[in-house]
């Protein structure tokens, strides 16, 4: 019988304060992400931005990982390069509003997504038309809290997205959620087989939900270990 697949998902919470931290953080960073953090206006962004980033270097040095170099895989998802160890080591990254994360696992696919739950959506039916399955887009429409529904059925589905590391492999409407209980339903005519996929829903903080998914073979256990990383660890 095969061990779990062990999923480590880190996390870290913006604070007002986190500025006073950014140097210290954004020298964390290669000259790459240096360059885009001080391309970003708004200094929230860039802060949350250089804290993902470090957080992401944390998370794989807990791996062995410490001195990470990075490309682009075949369809633009990040990738360590050369891969680490055997099975390589996988890693996925998401921030948003005040929050970031960092998933890591050996040997299979994973894709990980957050959102701020008062997080303002400009035209939440449009988005729905253009990425929801009828199934979703019904169960958006019946839902008693609309905007949490919305988050976490968008968050799921573009933490499969992510896994993938390409959009056009399975489109957003050719597979869907339901969320009580949590499932994955794919149309038969994209080839693909929903028992393939692990996914899962968290709560970190008060104000973010974020999603996690992961490609493995049928009936392999998983088991995720969620661990709170504060600031000041990331910029000692």
């Amino acid at each position: 019988m095969s061990p779990p697949i062990q999923i480590r998902l880190h996390y870290v919470e913006a604070r007002p304060d986190l500025a006073g931290l950014t140097p210290a953080l954004m020298a964390r960073l290669d000259a790459e992400e240096e360059a885009r953090a001080r391309r970003f206006v708004r200094e929230e962004t860039r802060n949350v931005f250089c804290l993902a980033h470090a957080l992401k270097r944390h998370a794989l040095a807990l791996e062995g990982v410490t001195a990470p170099r990075f490309r682009k895989g075949a369809h633009g998802k990040p990738e360590l390069d050369p891969p680490a160890g055997e099975p390589p080591l996988h890693f996925n990254l998401t921030h948003t509003n005040g929050f970031a994360a960092c998933a890591t696992v050996r040997g299979h696919a994973i894709g990980i997504d957050a959102e701020a739950v008062d997080r303002r959506v400009i035209d939440r039916d449009a988005v729905a038309r253009y990425g929801f399955s009828d199934a979703e887009t019904a169960l958006l429409r019946e839902a008693k809290d609309p905007s949490t529904t919305f988050i976490a059925l968008w968050t799921l589905k573009e933490a499969v997205v992510k896994a993938i590391g390409d959009g056009l492999t399975l489109p957003l409407k050719d597979f869907s959620f339901s969320l009580s209980p949590l499932t994955l339903s794919i149309a038969p005519a994209r080839g693909e087989d929903a028992a393939d996929w692990h996914v899962a829903c968290f709560s970190p903080t008060a104000r973010h939900r974020l999603a996690l998914a992961l490609k493995r073979p049928p009936g392999r256990e998983v088991t995720v270990t969620l661990e709170r990383i504060e600031p000041e660890t990331l910029a000692s």
